[in-house]
């Protein structure tokens, strides 16, 4: 036979009118309790309810009207007699503080609530600022809200919340004020240190901006601006030096907040053209060199664009366009503005018309007049190809249409000379003839000769090197010079050779001087150079090898950082830099106050730091090579991180949370549980929570490897049944992230405080203690009876 089951107490025994308390009915009878209606609070069915055992029930009383009301719990064997549930009204909300307390007159304001009694609150009224509805809301939790604020005139208002149980209010909480720029966007965002630059400044509420400091950029007024309307200010930069500075924009409102920030950049800078002469004609490529070449975007000669190629960050190569003969200027524009302006020259074709006398000794030291037009730019004579003639000899003061020249000495008979000229190169065929024969004295055997000094100073001697380069050690960006001599009759010539470590040596273009001067790239490092001399007297002469080092230089600084706070992190991005010749090869982010940090590779530029809510830090990002660390980035680098929303029901995670105990089930209010969580990001926080109704335990900062153990109580006041212990917050990529563990909290069975072990275990001893003496008793009293 099925017993009828029994009520005997239950725990709590009252609740309010909204329903939702978790009350453990205890008794006995309870098994075969099943069905919808199996137990009710006043005839209504609760909410849900878990038959535990026989004698246990937890249930979720549900919507009820105030008053004491019965509790049955019905089986196969009946119903049982009723229990007493008194409903309550719920407590009237109470608004303890706002967050934040001032805001926006056009309204649109996010302001978060907090206080009690926030369960229930519905309806377009619930939330009130002045008595106006706000705009939206959102009941996070029993104790927040967050609410969005209407449009209302200047001044301090009461804010009003209002639930089931009544309304509750904070007078004169929050303050109505016009608001102060905001300036969001900067289009463009650099410009040249000369300024000039017209930029379209973004934002609300520039109405009012007036007067000459009314927009600065990095302290200084603005050249000129117009306030275009209320989210758009045209503004013409000042001059600045070189860095990003703080755009500001200030009404009788206020000033918006210095981070967003125009970069003021440099021009480029241009050393030389090689060549730096050109034929009318144009169509020639020419090589310019000098510094930050990688952001140039025209160049032009006489005022007139040219086709160009960047090279690297010291370089650029562009075809001259026909121009009329003459000098013109070569001026290169970047982001940072115009160059310096070096001279180039035009010229027509050279034309040789005669050459006076046209023939001399085969020894050479004739010298010769050469007739033509366009000759001013004259810079190498040939007398047979490769047979080039002293340039030093060239006349002082020659003209457009003649000059002067000595001979090289050359084998007997007639030469192509050659002319080579600014405008190009021009060839008389057979216009020079070698005559007679030279005979060496060497050859001159049997005879006895007796020179003179003067006779003697002009005897014929093969080049003799008598300076030698040496190893030369250049930083890049630097340019390096190797200086060689020689002694000879006719004074040798010379050219200069390079050649990688035990490689072929070859002719190094245009380098026909005593000194060979240039910039080396990264990639000359190990290279060897030498000067070879040559005259008509003997074999040529090779100077000892000399070699070269070029020194690298570190990475230019990221530009553009950027630092984006979230949840528990910040989210740092930038721009990568100029490399100055050496790769990078990572970044390093770190945060001011430390130890977050994080890295990137060197193809990333962004990354994530975890941080602890509420606290503000400086980001700093440095570019890595092998050459060293560049200086700090610029940009906006300031964030302060928000703390973790605890959300009203559990999170959806598969992680498990764990204790010092092991994945505890059960535990007692009052109890003091460590712990453990693990994943999330490095120093970042995370918040402790356990559900049903959320209530926040604590927060912690998590260690270097994103993990923590934290101590918490479970609140005595905690209702019996089935809960969720959480830890919420973010991963090492700034994702929410999160671990739960279910626990089953028993009723409190005294006053005496918790300490942490727990007394499920004494009250079960106790109660089969108990029990057994009733047996027992009952026992005893049979025996009396039947005797």
């Amino acid at each position: 036979m099925v017993p009828v089951p029994v009520v005997s107490s239950l725990s709590p025994n009252t609740g309010t009118t909204l329903g939702g308390t978790s009350v453990v009915i205890t008794g006995t009878g309870f098994t075969g309790a099943t069905g919808a209606s199996a137990v009710t609070f006043d005839g209504n069915n609760a909410t849900s309810y878990t038959v535990n055992s026989a004698t246990q029930i937890t249930a979720v009383s549900p919507a009820g009207t105030a008053g004491a009301k019965d509790v049955v719990v019905t089986t196969a064997g009946g119903s049982s007699t009723a229990a007493t549930y008194t409903y309550t009204a719920p407590p009237a909300p109470v608004v303890s503080s706002l967050s934040p307390t001032t805001g926006s007159n056009l309204g649109g304001t996010s302001v978060v609530i907090t206080g009690t009694g926030f369960t229930g609150v519905t309806g377009a009224s619930a939330v009130t600022f002045d008595g106006m509805n706000a705009t939206s809301y959102t009941v996070n939790s029993a104790t927040q809200i967050t609410a969005v604020t209407p449009a209302h005139a200047n001044g301090a208002v009461a804010v009003a919340v209002t639930g089931p149980g009544g309304t509750g209010s904070l007078a004169s909480s929050y303050t109505y004020a016009s608001p102060a720029p905001v300036i969001t966007l900067l289009t463009p965002n650099s410009g040249p240190e000369a300024g000039g630059t017209s930029v379209v400044i973004t934002g609300t509420d520039f109405t009012g901006a007036t007067g000459a400091s009314a927009v600065t950029f990095g302290g200084v007024n603005a050249t000129s601006y117009t306030v275009d309307s209320a989210t758009q200010i045209t503004a013409v930069s000042p001059a600045g030096t070189a860095g990003a500075v703080d755009v500001v924009v200030t009404t009788p409102d206020g000033s918006s907040a210095a981070g967003v920030q125009f970069e003021y950049l440099q021009p480029p800078v241009l050393c030389c053209s090689s060549p730096a002469y050109a034929n009318v004609a144009g169509g020639q490529t020419h090589t310019v060199t000098g510094l930050r070449h990688g952001t140039i975007t025209d160049v032009k000669v006489d005022g007139v664009s040219a086709s160009f190629t960047k090279v690297n960050n010291t370089s650029f190569t562009f075809t001259s366009p026909a121009h009329a003969a003459g000098d013109v200027n070569i001026v290169a524009t970047g982001p940072g503005g115009d160059s310096n302006a070096i001279t180039f020259h035009y010229d027509e074709t050279p034309t040789i018309t005669s050459i006076s006398p046209s023939s001399g000794s085969p020894g050479g030291g004739d010298t010769v007049t050469i007739t033509g037009t366009n000759l001013i730019g004259v810079m190498q004579v040939e007398f047979d190809t490769g047979n080039t003639a002293d340039m030093s000899t060239l006349n002082v003061g020659h003209t457009d249409t003649s000059f002067t020249i000595t001979t090289p000495s050359h084998a007997s008979g007639p030469v192509d000379v050659t002319v080579y000229a600014y405008g190009g190169t021009d060839t008389e065929a057979s216009g020079f003839e070698y005559t007679g024969v030279v005979i060496p004295l060497a050859a001159m055997t049997g005879v006895k000769y007796e020179l003179t000094p003067e006779a003697a100073s002009a005897c014929l001697a093969a080049p003799s090197v008598t300076t030698h380069p040496t190893a030369q050690t250049a930083t890049f960006g630097s340019p390096v010079t190797f200086t060689a001599a020689a002694a000879g009759n006719p004074t040798p010539t010379v050219r200069w050779q390079t050649s990688t470590a035990g490689g072929t040596w070859t002719d190094v273009p245009g380098a026909t001087t005593s000194s060979l001067t240039f910039t080396p790239a990264l990639a000359d490092t190990g290279r060897q150079y030498r000067a070879v001399f040559h005259n008509s007297s003997g074999d040529d002469a090779a100077s000892n090898a000399a070699g070269l080092t070029v020194n690298p230089v570190a990475p230019g600084a990221p530009t553009g950082v950027l630092a984006v706070a979230g949840v528990s992190s910040i989210a740092v991005s930038w721009t990568a830099p100029d490399t100055n010749g050496s790769p990078v090869t990572g970044y390093l982010v770190s945060a001011n106050p430390g130890p977050a940090t994080c890295t990137a590779t060197a193809q990333e530029t962004g990354c994530v730091l975890g941080a602890e809510a509420g606290k503000s830090y400086t980001v700093t990002v440095v570019a890595t090579s092998a050459a060293g660390n560049s200086a700090p980035g610029s940009g906006q680098a300031a964030a302060t991180p928000t703390a973790p929303v605890v959300p009203t029901t559990p999170p959806d995670t598969s992680l498990t949370l764990t204790t010092d105990k092991g994945a505890i089930k059960t535990a007692e209010p009052g109890q003091q549980i460590v712990v453990i969580g693990t994943g999330f990001a490095p120093h970042s926080t995370a918040t402790i929570t356990i559900y049903s109704d959320p209530v926040v335990l604590g927060t912690v900062v998590t260690d270097q490897d994103g993990n923590f153990t934290k101590a918490v109580t479970v609140p005595p006041s905690l209702v019996a049944g089935a809960h969720t212990l959480a830890a919420q917050g973010v991963d090492p990529d700034g994702n929410p992230h999160a671990m739960k563990l279910a626990v089953t909290v028993a009723a409190a069975t005294s006053d005496l405080a918790v300490t942490g072990a727990p007394v499920a275990r004494l009250a079960v001893a106790g109660l089969a203690m108990l029990v057994a003496g009733l047996f027992a008793l009952r026992a005893g009293r049979e025996r009396r009876f039947s005797s």
